[in-house]
């Protein structure tokens, strides 16, 4: 008996040792600046996704550390998001969480948050987030430890998502995090940097600066989209929406797009509703749109932004109340690029946007960190 516990062990270990080593490789590769390998490599993990869930039901049996442990469920998490196959990796995180305790329970649960969050469970992640892990209880946490590290990412993330993208960014500044991608809370908090979109990585917010500072070029992200892994469907909808606004695409292309959640839900109605000739059809597009975008916050602000703009246009009723509510949302979150859009809507002065008129509080400035992340962008290319 105890020599075939020993040999369920040593095989349980077997293949965790080898599904780590492949997880971790392969999230390696999905930050990749070469997009033919990030997307060879979500074919590798899409084939062989089902194993990592075998081992993940493994983690509970397993003599190796917490620590890494944590690191195989982060890079699976990065895996499972990436091709939006989520489900399956809920469950069985689920099934295996129970036999951990302490730091490490907390690290698990908070990759099931987001997890579920991407998923879809936006309203119920959320209100759990707020009562079992407060903004002031994350921010008493070590990022000195991994595993304490690792709790605190996915709840920043998740937090960064609902409008606090300064706190976000800030965290970020603090410990000097850098990456190869223009970071979606400075974009968001209308820190367009031409330099730092043109060095970094693609990705949806270096597109978004791009586009805000009139240098996205129309084929580059078309290009972008063809070599997109046609299971990175969130991916798929956000870099067509903002090909969109470029120029509409047709109802029979919009209709391809794989909804995946409710923000992907939301801006596919918003394309609906920027090809749409039709008022009345348009008008609707953009009321269904809100609701399903008003947990990511930044982007149910810029949909009131151009359902209100739509409204002006066409001399139709509530601009103002729709108005009122996306200023005081862009004011509230620092959302600096898109209250100077409502600002011009109102009164238009033709000024080009500055965010140095739209100073943060207590004298918070991101250029240096700008800087920083543009240099390990030029390092790393």
């Amino acid at each position: 008996m105890l020599k075939k516990r020993k040999d369920k062990s040593a095989y349980y270990e077997s293949v965790f040792e080898y599904n780590y080593q492949l997880a971790n490789e392969l999230a390696q590769y999905s930050h990749h600046y070469n997009q033919d390998k990030k997307r060879a490599a979500f074919s590798i993990f899409d084939h062989q996704q089902n194993n990592i869930i075998k081992a993940i039901g493994y983690i509970g049996h397993l003599q190796v550390t917490d620590e890494k442990i944590i690191q195989f469920i982060d890079d699976s998490s990065v895996l499972f998001i990436s091709i939006c196959s989520l489900q399956s990796f809920i469950v069985a995180i689920e099934s295996e969480i129970q036999r951990f305790v302490g730091k490490t329970l907390q690290a698990l649960n908070s990759f099931l948050f987001i997890a579920r969050y991407y998923n879809g469970d936006f309203d119920q992640v959320y209100k759990e987030l707020e009562a079992n892990m407060p903004i002031e209880s994350l921010e008493k946490l070590n990022y000195g430890c991994l595993i304490e590290r690792h709790t605190m990412l996915p709840y920043y993330g998740i937090y960064e998502m609902e409008g606090h993208e300064l706190m976000a960014a800030k965290f970020e500044n603090k410990y000097n995090r850098l990456s190869h991608i223009y970071k979606r809370s400075l974009f968001a908090l209308g820190e367009l940097d031409l330099n730092y979109a043109l060095r970094c990585k693609l990705n949806s917010s270096a597109f978004e600066a791009l586009y805000i500072l009139g240098e996205l070029d129309k084929i580059e992200i078309e290009t972008y989209i063809e070599k997109l892994h046609e299971k990175s469907h969130l991916q798929l909808v956000n870099s067509c929406y903002l090909r969109s606004k470029i120029l509409p695409y047709s109802h029979d292309r919009i209709i391809k797009l794989i909804v995946v959640n409710p923000y992907a839900q939301g801006l596919i109605y918003l394309m609906y509703a920027f090809s749409e000739n039709n008022v009345e059809a348009a008008q609707v597009f953009y009321q269904k749109a809100l609701p399903c975008l008003k947990h990511i916050k930044y982007y149910f602000v810029e949909a009131t932004y151009y359902y209100a703009k739509f409204l002006k246009e066409n001399e139709l009723d509530d601009f103002q109340v729709i108005f009122d509510e996306g200023y005081s949302l862009a004011k509230k979150h620092y959302y600096r690029y898109l209250q100077y859009c409502f600002e011009e809507l109102e009164t238009p002065t033709g000024l080009v946007y500055d965010s140095k008129h739209y100073p943060l509080p207590d004298g918070v400035d991101f250029t240096d960190y700008i800087a920083k992340l543009t240099k390990h962008c030029i390092r790393n290319n």
